[in-house]
């Protein structure tokens, strides 16, 4: 199975703005237990690497794909 360019692009910028706002609410020490937002956040983490290994090496194969950092926005 294969997976477009333009499918892996959106589940980055997706997964961190995830990950952004799990910070955020980390943070913000609104809740009493946030281990579960911490594993959470852990989980998406993850996810994060696997797609930016996969990215860097589709990047290296397209020269038309914008540098792994830009689609963090």
């Amino acid at each position: 199975m294969s997976i477009s360019d333009q499918t892996v692009i959106m589940a980055i910028r997706a997964i961190a703005a995830k990950t952004r706002e799990l910070e955020t609410q980390i943070n913000a020490g609104d809740e009493d237990d946030v281990s579960y937002l911490e594993e959470e956040l852990l989980a998406y983490s993850r996810a994060q690497m696997d797609l930016k290994r996969h990215y860097i090496d589709v990047q290296r194969l397209s020269d038309n794909l914008p540098p792994y950092d830009r689609l963090l926005g």
